[in-house]
């Protein structure tokens, strides 16, 4: 007998509760583009008290990124036995205390591969409508270093080959935030539709959606990844979108959580010209299409 079905024995004659409890050990990964709401998703999955929340591990900005992160979106792959050893000791810090390890990290979005393979994680993916990721650069005037893309062969050959020109004529000349904005839109989510017709079972959300309905979104949610819906998790989502909260985040401040969830899917109508919305939507929508209908741009 071969060691597959050997688990899958032994893994039969559990009961169902002992099942579930392994099924629930399993780390999450909260990804997606960056200023896709990763973290505020993040937070309020962390409240129902099922997880450790372990913040942008691979973002090699991050004083406790794991070792070897030498780039932005750095490719993680199976053979990178250092960087799945650091990961793989966060998961058994998470698991000693009796806790799932929760990884909020939209810059490991292109390790997804990783993440399944070698650590046995679900995946989350939030998708936002990509005129508000682009006015949310644009507001905090982020731009990106493409050239971090170059330098990874493997990753250029694998998921990036449809972008490699504009990605070396964007890594010479730094572009418009808008039009960088674009790109990086573009880039992940045709790679989100790839993932998910490569992993099934990764769970895609829009910003938008959690936004106008969060009570039963989150639910929804929750219910797929077997997570308790505490009345923590439920208190902190009513606080994080009150109509009585500001719709819009202060000029500098990167994650103002306590918003008017509703109104804030349309500040990009206010903080976009007309002629940006439409350079924006022309740019994107081989790929938007997918996830937004024309309803979704009209100004």
């Amino acid at each position: 007998m071969n060691y597959q079905n050997t688990v899958k024995n032994i893994f039969s004659l559990l009961t169902h509760s002992s099942q579930q409890q392994l099924v629930n050990k399993k780390p999450l990964l909260v990804t997606g583009s960056h200023r896709s709401g990763s973290t505020w998703i993040a937070k309020v999955i962390e409240k129902s008290d099922d997880f450790i929340y372990l913040d942008e591990p691979t973002n090699f900005d991050n004083r406790d990124s794991i070792s070897n992160i030498k780039y932005r979106f750095q490719y993680i792959q199976d053979t990178d036995n250092t960087i799945i050893h650091d990961l793989l000791q966060l998961n058994k810090r998470a698991l000693a205390n009796n806790k799932r390890p929760l990884y909020k990290d939209p810059i490991a979005f292109f390790s997804v591969d990783t993440f399944i393979n070698q650590l046995d994680a679900d995946i989350l993916i939030s998708v936002r409508h990509p005129a508000a990721f682009v006015s949310s650069l644009n507001r905090l005037g982020w731009s990106h270093t493409f050239d971090h893309f170059l330098q990874q062969e493997e990753l250029m050959d694998t998921y990036l080959y449809p972008f490699r020109d504009q990605i070396k004529i964007y890594s010479k000349n730094e572009k418009p935030i808008v039009d960088q904005g674009i790109l990086l839109w573009n880039m992940i989510y045709l790679n989100t539709l790839k993932f998910k017709q490569k992993y099934p079972s990764i769970y895609i959300v829009r910003h938008e959606d959690l936004s106008l309905d969060p009570k039963n979104e989150f639910e929804r949610l929750f219910d797929n990844f077997n997570i308790s819906f505490s009345k923590k998790a439920k208190q902190y989502i009513t606080d994080t979108t009150n109509e009585n909260n500001s719709a819009e985040a202060q000029h500098n401040v990167i994650h103002q959580l306590n918003r008017n969830s509703k109104a804030n899917i349309y500040n990009f109508k206010n903080r976009l010209t007309n002629e940006e919305i439409t350079r924006i939507r022309k740019g994107t929508e081989t790929v938007s299409h997918v996830f937004y209908d024309q309803e979704w741009w009209e100004v």
